[in-house]
């Protein structure tokens, strides 16, 4: 039996194997990807341990065991998109593919067409 003491942080290595160093090497990597990916959100990233410790009561109301559990959490700024000006039509959002800032905004390969479909009606008649 391999009997150890957990007094102290580093003492958590030892338990379930280094489940616990797992987990937070797992949320750090997290945290180091969000920053590669979006280095301009300056807002803080945070890396939380959590222990959770729960006694389980024996015979006669006396102390029994205690339930460890641990937990990483990382925290940090929401992922957002730019934003995209719609117009409600109908029972939907309608949005230019082309200029996702103005909804009305043609292009020039709109405009062609529309030349194109002018002299067309204009050769037709």
């Amino acid at each position: 039996m391999a009997l150890q003491d957990l007094k102290s942080l580093a003492d958590t290595f030892d338990v379930g194997a280094g489940v616990v160093p797992a987990l937070y090497a797992e949320g750090l990597a997290q945290i180091v990807r969000d920053l590669e990916d979006r280095p301009g959100v300056e807002k803080a990233r945070e890396l939380v341990l959590i222990a959770r410790f729960t006694p389980k009561v024996a015979s006669r109301g006396a102390m029994g065991d205690v339930e460890v559990e641990f937990e990483v959490k990382v925290k940090g700024p929401p992922s957002r998109s730019a934003t995209y000006k719609m117009r409600a039509v109908g029972g939907a959002l309608t949005f230019n593919s082309d200029s996702l800032d103005n909804v009305d905004q043609g292009t020039l390969d709109d405009e062609a067409a529309r030349a194109n479909e002018e002299r067309e009606d204009r050769d037709a008649t």
